[in-house]
């Protein structure tokens, strides 16, 4: 469901729920490109810019993998709300979404769902 700012507003569907015609329950991603999500502090945004160059690496391995920055979101979010976890110790704190595409693939090291770390070049 899109809600403001571009957020998503979640929901779980359950067997016999009843939905409207037209109603967005599923969205099915292509798996041919993997891309990172990261989160910059509203102070530091002024930074990122789109088609800027960024490393990215797991802890399973220190090989650092290029990436372009695509897409950055128009308005912060606080972080509880863009990870779904009310819970954490920073979830007041805004943040903007940023995605970043690999250049080339990006290795065994960094799957879907790995946590990954970034650095602007």
């Amino acid at each position: 469901v899109r809600h403001a700012f571009n957020a998503r507003e979640r929901r779980p569907m359950q067997k016999g729920d009843g939905a409207p015609a037209g109603t967005h329950v599923l969205s099915i991603a292509k798996d041919e490109k993997l891309a990172v999500r990261f989160f910059v502090p509203e102070a530091r945004i002024a930074r990122i810019k789109v088609g800027a160059k960024v490393r990215v690496w797991s802890n399973q391995s220190k090989d650092k993998v290029l990436g372009v920055i695509r897409e950055i979101e128009p308005f912060p979010q606080q972080i509880g709300f863009l990870l779904d976890d009310e819970t954490l110790p920073n979830a007041q704190e805004t943040a903007y979404a940023v995605l970043a595409e690999f250049v080339g693939e990006p290795g065994a090291s960094l799957q879907s769902g790995t946590e990954a770390k970034v650095r602007l070049e």
